[in-house]
């Protein structure tokens, strides 16, 4: 029981049992991720938001060029975001207090369809990607006298952070017409169908009141928001499935080519909420669970590692791992 060969295999031994228990584990806490609740809720946003009925007719494929999408942004996006049910219960009653004002204002999430089980919460917020002019692009020079600039199609390195608001533009929407950094717009960069989009460029939240919202959308059609330099123009929101707790953000993507044309997708992701808050119910509490057995094991497993490191140095290297390189030669190969 002493010799070499005996402890190796005891160390195998040990080492083939850590790993079998760690992918059980794993293997388990994937098996209880899966949920039919969380494919249900995304597919159900991406059908509400495309607007499909079920011959699989979605009316977002009618956006076709920038006219199109403002009418959709109006007609479809408005009525699907700002639901007029007055007599749905409500979800929480959330106090804003101004200082020096004694007129608090109250504001209850919205439900979103028919359904009364899903909520938006927190706010839309519309981001809008450029390039820049003669950017990627030559305009030759039979037809420079009548067209003097051309416009590419959207890379990273031909994004314009040009601010471009007009003069005489209501001062509400400056800060839409102003480019900012990824920190400041807290997205993700996403891929299209035409390109892939950084998560930087000029944004605006849409107000929690449908009047103004819609007030909104039709000042920054008239002033000119989206031009023959955008290149695409997204709308970010996240809502949650009360009934089957399951949090689904949804981005709409509408991509504009160089000549024209305007598509518009949407994609979804959605996940159970006791990724962002421990639940100690049903199958969120055996995940719970598995979460931190399994964040042990991996601990574990670090400083397991670590103790083979230090054992194979002390014991091949001696206690000055340093005077050893010297006298083996290998700090003068180095």
């Amino acid at each position: 029981t002493n010799s070499v060969e005996y402890r190796n295999l005891k160390v195998m031994f040990f080492e083939t049992l850590f790993y079998l228990v760690l992918l059980g584990s794993v293997t388990a806490y994937a098996y209880n991720l899966q949920s039919q609740d969380v494919f249900e809720s995304r597919i159900e946003q991406l059908d509400y938001w495309r607007g499909c009925d079920t011959d699989g007719n979605c009316r977002i494929q009618k956006v076709e060029d920038v006219a199109s999408f403002w009418t959709w942004m109006q007609n479809e996006l408005v009525p699907l975001a700002y639901t007029d049910d007055v007599d749905a219960p409500k979800v929480a009653q959330i106090e804003t207090v101004f200082p020096n004002s004694e007129f608090p204002l109250y504001w209850s999430p919205r439900y979103l369809s028919d359904t009364r089980s899903t909520v938006l919460l927190g706010s839309l917020r519309m981001r809008q990607l450029r390039v820049q002019p003669n950017a990627g692009c030559i305009v030759t020079a039979l037809v420079r006298h009548v067209y003097p600039d051309c416009y590419s199609t959207y890379d990273a390195s031909r994004e314009s952070q040009d601010p471009y608001d007009p003069r005489f533009a209501p001062t509400y929407l400056t800060k839409a017409y102003q480019w900012r950094p990824v920190e400041e717009t807290q997205q993700v960069s996403l891929t299209g169908s035409a390109a892939s989009y950084s998560g930087s460029g000029y944004f605006i939240d849409l107000p929690a009141n449908k009047s103004h919202a819609s007030s909104m959308l039709s000042d920054l059609h008239v002033w000119r928001w989206v031009d023959k330099l955008t290149r695409a123009v997204t709308i970010e929101l996240t809502t949650m499935s009360t009934n089957v707790n399951v949090i689904v953000n949804t981005v709409i993507l509408f991509e504009f080519t160089p000549n024209g044309a305007v598509t518009g997708t949407v994609s979804s992701t959605a996940m159970r909420t006791f990724f962002f808050t421990p639940s100690l119910q049903g199958s969120n509490l055996f995940a719970f669970i598995l979460l931190i057995w399994l964040s042990l094991m991996f601990f574990i497993f670090t400083l397991y590692s670590l103790w083979l490191m230090y054992k194979t140095c002390f014991n091949y290297l001696g206690q000055n791992p340093i005077g050893y390189l010297k006298r083996s030669g290998w700090t003068a190969r180095l």
